[in-house]
């Protein structure tokens, strides 16, 4: 029993370990996005997430991606329900329309390169604890909003 205990207190402080060392190596200069998703009765939630531009074949400006690790995650449900989502970087806020894509495989391909390219080792971190296969792109496509407004999450995009 005793072994049993340590053995578990051993696997929790090496959680802890890799989970401290991904979150020391994000606080670096790599960019991290917050994304707001909004639940059915329009509460906010924030999420911390790397960001991608995945680059047109013509070098224009490519679509913007978030990548969920898996397709379980609480915060791509809310967006599933509720695809208007606000991202905030560095450079300010927008509102985003959000499509997960979570069967194409090229797509998942292209986006895990890119943020691999882009998070360098964090990323190469993150894939040994949650299968990169497994993950799910999520599209964000730039809101129309109507002139006055609408509150994201508010079915007024």
């Amino acid at each position: 029993m005793r072994r049993a205990v340590l053995a578990i207190g051993a696997l929790v402080g090496a959680v802890v370990l890799v989970v401290g060392a991904i979150d020391l190596l994000t606080c670096q200069d790599d960019e991290v996005a917050i994304l707001v998703t909004f639940a059915p009765d329009g509460e906010a939630h924030e999420t911390p997430l790397w960001i991608v531009e995945d680059a047109r074949a013509d070098g224009a400006v490519g679509e913007l991606f978030v990548r969920a690790h898996s397709p379980g995650t609480e915060w791509l449900a809310r967006l599933v329900a509720t695809p208007e989502v606000e991202v905030h970087r560095e450079g300010g806020s927008r509102a985003f329309v959000a499509q997960a894509v979570p069967d194409d495989a090229e797509l998942r391909d292209r986006v895990n390169a890119a943020m691999s390219e882009k998070y360098g080792l964090a990323d190469r971190i993150a894939g040994w604890i949650a299968d990169p296969a497994l993950g799910v792109p999520v599209r964000l496509r730039p809101a129309r909003v109507p002139p006055g407004g609408g509150a994201p999450g508010s079915g007024h995009p």
